[in-house]
């Protein structure tokens, strides 16, 4: 099993006692635990796998034996169970320099075994050439990026702009509903969204309402949008909550579920705008992050939940065919 199992000796039982403690607490405390180092606890943990220790030395009465330390500094027994390790026969990307085991994470192996990742698209709201709008969108890509679904891989975030897609006036001779395009345009915007399970809609207000080419958007679809979720990020003197309200309306007749929690950047406080034809830095408020996560927990939640909405209605209208 072990590369160096023939060369089993008892040198090796002070080091993975050792490590047992240290990840216990008793040596480094509980902060600095040997969790924070599972090089040296799958060393120990592959060294009691040696049918030379197997012989002497029981792993689960080691550790059960072995005293540990609380935060709050009273000692009691406990098994250490190391850090969150897995292990495999399909390579070695040598945790330590004689294991012969692939070591991975097994939050990112469960999350990896879940099924595919919830997809969120940031839509760039407005067209115009100078807009505010990117500007804010790309900020929400980043702090978005902090998002710990986000960082742990379960969630990918991605910037959609309006611009790229070039829809002309509602043009299709169908109505959305229909689900019949003849536009190569608006196959494309419907590939597009149809591929993303939530929405976070990035908007400027204009005349207390939002941008035409926003709303010219959303109306070219109409299956592709249902049984979502979708949050927003309005910027302007206000905020942008009226436009905000606005889409919410459109939004719910389109079947999209909308989270209340919304971030409202002020032109003034959360930009650093010299000439107003342009678009200036943003500069966000300390809050505005916080608030950005506390909707991405909603939106994420709600964004998974709904695609068993989507495959059971599937499922239903394959049973409705056959």
């Amino acid at each position: 099993m072990l590369r160096y199992a023939a060369q089993a000796d008892r040198a090796g039982l002070p080091l993975f006692t050792l490590a047992d403690h240290f990840y216990a607490g008793d040596r480094l405390g509980p902060a600095r635990a040997v969790r924070t180092f599972p090089h040296l606890w799958a060393y120990a943990r592959d060294l009691y796998r040696l049918p030379a220790f197997r012989e002497t030395t029981d792993f689960d009465a080691h550790c059960m034996s072995l005293p540990a330390e609380r935060a709050d500094g009273v000692r009691h027994r406990r098994r250490p169970g190391g850090p969150r390790l897995e292990v495999s026969n399909d390579g070695c990307s040598h945790c330590h320099e004689r294991c012969t085991f692939e070591v991975h994470d097994v939050a990112s192996v469960e999350a990896k075994e879940a099924g595919p990742m919830t997809r969120i698209a940031v839509i760039v709201g407005s067209t115009r050439p100078t807009r505010r709008t990117a500007v804010a969108a790309q900020w929400v890509i980043e702090a978005a990026g902090r998002h710990p679904a986000v960082k742990s891989g379960e969630v990918a975030v991605e910037l959609v702009d309006l611009a790229d897609f070039d829809l002309p006036h509602l043009d299709e001779p169908a109505p959305a509903a229909f689900g019949v395009y003849t536009h190569e345009h608006t196959k494309t915007w419907a590939g597009t969204i149809a591929g993303f399970d939530g929405f976070v809609f990035v908007t400027p207000e204009y005349n207390a309402s939002a941008p035409g080419p926003l709303k010219n958007a959303i109306d070219y679809l109409h299956a592709e949008w249902a049984h979502k979720a979708a949050g927003f990020v309005g910027h302007g003197v206000h905020g942008a909550t009226r436009a905000v309200e606005h889409l919410r309306g459109v939004l719910a007749e389109l079947k999209v579920a909308t989270v209340s929690s919304q971030v409202a950047l002020n032109v003034f406080t959360d930009f650093a705008v010299v000439d107003p034809t342009q678009p200036g830095e943003i500069t966000p408020g300390e809050h505005q992050e916080p608030t950005l996560h506390e909707l991405l927990d909603d939106l994420v939640l709600w964004s998974e939940s709904f695609k068993g909405v989507r495959e059971t209605l599937a499922r239903q209208a394959a049973a409705t065919e056959a």
